[in-house]
């Protein structure tokens, strides 16, 4: 089996490959990826197995990432690569459409022109964001729930989902769709919320946090998403389909603050509580995330092993 991922080195995606390259020596694993600011260190881990390659290319560029696919005709296309801060999109939105759209576009293309009519064990899974939903009030998205994008970053991932589909009716190309939840765990970018909390509270800086708090998100452990998604790319059944991802670890941004400081606080012995500075609202702030991941339990054995408390114990994230 030969395994292209995108956006290896990013947080999640590099996350996948240290979970899978190890344990699967009998596996090829392919990692494109621009090595933008938020690269994680994979490449220095990895390279040293036999079984991983790393090339690095902008999937804008549809010559290098069509040569990149046919060069090494991957069975199976994991797409992590995505420009994912909700915050930068609002400033400048081309480097989104560029990257979440022109890029999965190219992307579905190669693997198309690659596989053809050969799509026996063939399979493109696209990891989407539950933020294509929008906003609910109250209960959770399912995988058929309206999809109502509110921002650019979600309007460029829910064009990007919406291109996977369409390759799927339009050339029958073999597909899935993972959708998930808000991510946490190592290596993630300083400028996401929960390491910008720690961050923030180790430097004894205001730590920000948007309008009262209140918006609620969905949170998940990255190792217990990429388990998730390698039930659904390595199960022959699951193409064509789409799972919500979700641990349900649903709290609003004052209550995560509150719960990573009170951990920290038992490791520093420092109480950070009043560095919360509520600053402005961002634009758009969506109220409310949730997904319900029902689909996923009752097809498969995963369940997510991580609650929010044991997962930002878990070294080297905040080091408690």
């Amino acid at each position: 089996m030969k395994i292209l991922i995108t956006g290896g080195s990013g947080f999640i995606g590099s996350q996948f490959l240290r979970q899978h390259v190890q344990s699967n020596p009998d596996y090829e694993f392919f990692n494109l990826d621009k090595l933008t600011y938020a690269s994680t260190p994979i490449n220095e881990e990895l390279h040293h197995y036999p079984n991983y390659q790393f090339a690095e290319i902008d999937l804008y560029d549809a010559t290098l990432t069509t040569k990149a696919i046919l060069d090494f005709a991957p069975d199976t296309i994991v797409h992590f690569a995505a420009e994912t801060h909700v915050d930068r999109s609002t400033y400048d939105g081309r480097p989104f459409l560029h990257s979440n759209i022109e890029g999965t576009y190219n992307l579905l293309t190669a693997a198309r022109d690659l596989w053809k009519d050969d799509l026996d064990g063939k399979r493109f899974h696209f990891i989407s964001t539950d933020e294509i939903f929008g906003s609910i009030t109250t209960g959770s998205f399912d995988e058929n729930s309206p999809i109502q994008p509110r921002n650019i970053y979600s309007a460029s991932k829910a064009a990007a989902h919406h291109l996977v589909l369409a390759f799927q009716n339009t050339y029958q190309l073999p597909v899935s769709i993972s959708i998930c939840s808000n991510n946490f765990g190592p290596f993630q970018n300083q400028e996401k919320f929960i390491p910008t909390v720690i961050e923030s509270a180790l430097a004894k800086k205001h730590i920000p946090i948007y309008g009262s708090g209140s918006n609620v998100r969905d949170w998940i452990y990255v190792e217990d998403h990429c388990s998730a998604i390698w039930e659904i790319i390595t199960t022959p059944a699951f193409e064509g389909e789409t799972f919500n991802v979700s641990a349900q670890n649903t709290y609003t941004n004052l209550e995560i603050a509150h719960k990573v400081l009170t951990l920290l606080s038992k490791k520093t012995g420092e109480n950070a509580i009043d560095l919360i500075e509520h600053v402005e609202d961002r634009l758009g702030h969506d109220l409310r995330y949730a997904l319900n991941p029902d689909k996923l339990l009752k097809q498969t054995n995963w369940r997510p092993h991580f609650s929010l408390e044991k997962g930002i114990r878990k070294k080297p994230l905040i080091f408690i």
